[in-house]
């Protein structure tokens, strides 16, 4: 009854640089959000045993999110160039939040209960990113990339509804190992070369994703339903998804 509007406080501000030859170019952005009154209504198969689902209304489920982006290039000649691009984050539940849990059974009672998230990170994503590139120009029409991706503070995904011990508060979901994927890129168009057609070009590409063939987790669920050891939000509690191993992508792209 009588539920509150969600409301949104949210700043931005950043700075643009551009050198006057511009052979650097720089971006760096703050931003902060807070996101309060915020209502959830999820349904749990097991809420109140096997097979006895409930639906649960979490109320107040506040968070915030602030952090920092920059990007920043840096091409002193026409052959080469580097880029460079960070995101650091801090997202994270402000507060403990009421659930009122509701049975299938519309006669029996609501049980309200207290959920401990306050301080407990927002999960399922990194909060934390890095990528860094360099490419070069040998010839018109062709570029050759390296590139770099590095990825941590990355929280394993966890359902509010399950903190209802008291005596888990304050421990955070299960953070998966940081890792880092280099990829290499190319394209050459024809049409810089050979003439193809009036106003058209065909590209040629190719792209190699992780050449080290890293072994990285890019996904997680915390105390998984399926693959929990001790539910204790550590690595053997958590169900986890590989990141893609070695691959390549060859293609081209026809311009009219």
């Amino acid at each position: 009854p009588d539920p509150k509007n969600e409301k949104f406080v949210s700043l931005e501000a950043g700075v643009n640089y551009r050198s006057l030859d511009r052979t650097i170019v720089a971006d760096v952005g703050f931003y902060f959000t807070d996101w309060n009154d915020r209502t959830r209504t999820v349904y749990d198969p097991n809420l109140f045993g096997v097979d006895q689902g409930g639906l649960v209304n979490i109320l107040g489920l506040d968070a915030r999110h602030l952090g920092v982006e920059a990007e920043v290039a840096y091409q002193p000649t026409n052959l080469v160039r580097f880029d460079g691009a960070l995101s650091i984050g801090n997202w994270k539940y402000l507060n403990d939040v009421v659930g009122q849990y509701k049975p299938e059974d519309q006669s029996s009672p609501t049980v309200t209960d207290t959920l401990f998230i306050s301080d407990l990170k927002v999960a399922d994503a990194p909060q934390s990113q890095i990528a860094y590139a360099v490419s070069v120009f040998p010839l018109e029409g062709l570029y050759l990339r390296a590139q770099g991706r590095s990825y941590w503070n990355h929280y394993a995904e966890f359902n509010p509804v399950d903190r209802t011990d008291r005596d888990e508060a304050g421990i955070q979901s299960w953070k998966t190992p940081g890792y880092t994927v280099f990829d290499l890129h190319t394209s050459y168009r024809l049409g810089d070369i050979i003439p193809v057609w009036k106003g058209g070009d065909v590209r040629l590409f190719a792209n190699a994703y992780n050449i080290f063939d890293e072994l990285y987790v890019s996904d997680a669920t915390d105390n998984s339903s399926f693959n929990s050891f001790d539910k204790d939000h550590d690595a053997d509690s958590a169900e986890i998804f590989l990141g893609m191993p070695r691959n390549l992508n060859l293609g081209f792209e026809i311009v009219f």
